[in-house]
């Protein structure tokens, strides 16, 4: 059959009872490109993943499309969140976008340059994320709880930069109180198995940072 549909297609899954790596391929091999997302199933994270994230040497995470994380080691909560975070689950907002873009502390004084190096970039990471999935309600009250800010508001609306889909390769700097100024890159990879999450990892560039252990420390997916 030629040009099969996407309905087609899931049916075809459907019937045949295909794994998600199956249905991969049944959609890569039929027209040439990856299947949409199936929606929560994209969320399940293997265990494995949260014991990498875990062990990591660096500051490393796990958060879903929508910025929301699922498992970060102590590492990246102390330096983004400040010591006082506790774990993944004891956070009173989990998500990554709101922090960086509300928090006041974030503006003032945490990220350095804020405005051109954290603000602007993952505003356009948003504004692709919602071009990509433009019926996807979860991303749309996500983008309403920012614009309540007048200052977040005032840099959507003027559409400063451009579409960046992934952070993966940005260097970023954190001035933080207990190991000062932090210079880091940002390596990001999607998870294979379910490709709305995405594993993030802060490889310092310089002496400052230097995670203490982790244990007891946001180390469980957030679900869990």
């Amino acid at each position: 059959m030629k040009n099969p549909t996407p309905e087609f297609l899931e049916s075809v899954v459907a019937v045949l009872r295909m794994n998600d790596q199956e249905r991969q391929f049944l959609f890569l091999y039929a027209t040439g490109e990856l299947p949409p997302a199936t929606g929560p199933a994209d969320y399940a994270l293997h265990p494995g993943w949260a014991q990498l994230v875990e062990r990591q040497p660096h500051p490393a995470c796990i958060y879903t499309r929508r910025w929301d994380l699922i498992a970060a080691n102590a590492g990246y909560l102390d330096l983004l969140f400040g010591a006082e975070a506790g774990s993944v689950a004891e956070l009173p907002d989990r998500n990554v976008l709101r922090w960086v873009l509300l928090n006041k502390a974030c503006r003032a004084e945490r990220l350095v340059d804020w405005r051109d190096s954290w603000a602007v970039p993952m505003l356009g990471e948003l504004r692709a994320a919602i071009a990509a999935n433009p019926d996807s309600q979860d991303l749309m009250t996500l983008l309403d709880s920012l614009l309540a800010d007048p200052v977040v508001k005032e840099l959507w609306d003027a559409e400063i930069g451009v579409f960046r889909t992934h952070p993966d390769g940005t260097m970023l700097s954190i001035d933080d109180p207990a190991h000062g100024r932090v210079d880091f890159t940002i390596l990001a990879a999607n998870v294979m198995h379910a490709r709305e999450l995405r594993f993030v990892a802060l490889m310092s560039t310089g002496p400052g940072f230097r995670p203490g252990s982790v244990e007891g420390r946001g180390t469980a997916p957030a679900y869990l």
